[in-house]
């Protein structure tokens, strides 16, 4: 199947111990390496889904993390028409981040769902710091509060990601319907560029496939199975 969007957006999440950065990458044609962002393909599929061939619209979004599902929220909320495609066949549910700053909280309330995220999250109320050798008994070398009024309205909480990305998918379909179209993978990206510059022309071509039960099963095992460094909450 062929998705030809005005725009193309892959989004990925830069996760630190205490917050979730997101950025967009926004492609430039003559730099792209798709390579990098490939499914891997398994063999002997047994299922073939029946799909339109092509179909057009102007924002693509590859990858629904937070990084993905805070895109798709603002084009919803835009108006923006938008497909979000993830080759995952459930959200997140085991944590890989937890922190939640007050700017974040900021704009998840001028969306209206920062209450469904205070639901589950654990204020955080001061940080401290601890230090100590083999010869020297540790103790404590700093403590400051985690929030002040000066920072925000909001305190900083701790939250399962799967719970940011439940409180962003539903904030998708309140605003305009929106879901994520799961187990489809990108597989391929074309672009035109003698019509790049045209506000009004599908230049990029991007070539996905729908992911069979067997190739969704072996990606759902690899989501339940603890990796290095993860966190199961």
């Amino acid at each position: 199947m062929v998705y030809k969007p005005k725009w193309f957006l892959y989004a990925s999440n830069h996760i630190t111990a205490h917050s979730t950065y997101c950025t967009y990458y926004y492609i430039e044609y003559k730099t792209f390496n798709f390579d990098r962002f490939t499914t891997p393909q398994l063999s002997t599929p047994k299922r073939i889904m029946t799909v339109s061939p092509e179909s057009t619209t102007d924002v693509l979004i590859i990858g629904a993390g937070p990084s993905g599902l805070m895109a798709a929220l603002w084009m919803a909320r835009c108006g923006v028409k938008t497909r979000i495609i993830d080759a995952r066949s459930a959200k997140v549910f085991r944590g890989h981040a937890d922190g939640m700053q007050t700017g974040t909280l900021d704009i998840f309330d001028s969306f209206g769902i920062v209450d469904d995220l205070y639901k589950t999250a654990a204020p955080a109320v001061e940080m401290t710091f601890w230090a100590g050798t083999k010869d020297i008994p540790i103790k404590r070398m700093g403590r400051f509060p985690k929030w002040s009024p000066e920072i925000g309205h909001h305190r900083l909480v701790h939250i399962s990601q799967g719970d940011t990305e439940r409180a962003l998918l539903d904030g998708m379909k309140a605003f305009g319907g929106l879901e994520v179209e799961r187990g489809v993978a990108a597989t391929d990206l074309e672009i035109d560029k003698s019509s790049i510059r045209d506000p009004h022309a599908h230049a990029i071509k991007v070539t996905v496939k729908h992911l069979t039960e067997e190739e969704l099963a072996a990606s759902a095992a690899n989501e339940t199975i603890p990796q290095p460094g993860d966190f199961n909450y």
